[in-house]
């Protein structure tokens, strides 16, 4: 005798609550490009509003991360940094880019590449002048929406 199941798609069900479970429960890692990211790593800490959106702690490895935030624009000596960043993080992962580091460079220069898309997948882009952690809370929003639709 066994358990009848209530639905009779019971793998969809089951992804259901797996994207959920993965959308309340990510692991960041930060990658610094041009700006001071103390700040917004210690206000992560501190709000409620980022840890009731399911980001927990930043790790300090890839390896044990699941969400790569970009800060700042990335330059050509650090795309293969990056590159080997995102090749160990953990699967499923997920990449937010924040601030400059999305294509919208106020400066230009030889050595700055316009779009960290270019160099890996990214998920979520946001360009704006200054990072704060309105802008990140409502960033991990629109992730958190998208893996649930997936």
């Amino acid at each position: 005798m066994g358990v009848k199941s209530i639905s009779g798609n019971r793998p969809a069900a089951l992804k259901k609550i797996i994207n959920w479970a993965r959308s309340r429960s990510m692991i960041p890692y930060v990658f610094n490009g041009d700006i001071d990211t103390d700040c917004l790593i210690s206000d992560m800490e501190s709000d409620s509003r980022l840890s009731d959106s399911g980001l927990s702690s930043p790790a300090f490895s890839p390896r044990q991360a699941d969400l790569l935030l970009i800060t700042g624009r990335i330059n050509r000596k650090m795309k293969p940094i990056l590159e080997t960043v995102y090749e160990q993080m953990a699967e499923p992962k997920w990449v937010i880019a924040l601030d400059t580091a999305s294509g919208n460079n106020t400066s230009s220069s030889y050595a700055v590449d316009e779009k960290v898309s270019d160099i890996i997948p990214v998920d979520i882009e946001e360009s704006l002048k200054a990072i704060n952690v309105e802008t990140l809370a409502d960033a991990v929003e629109r992730l958190r929406e998208k893996i649930l639709s997936l």
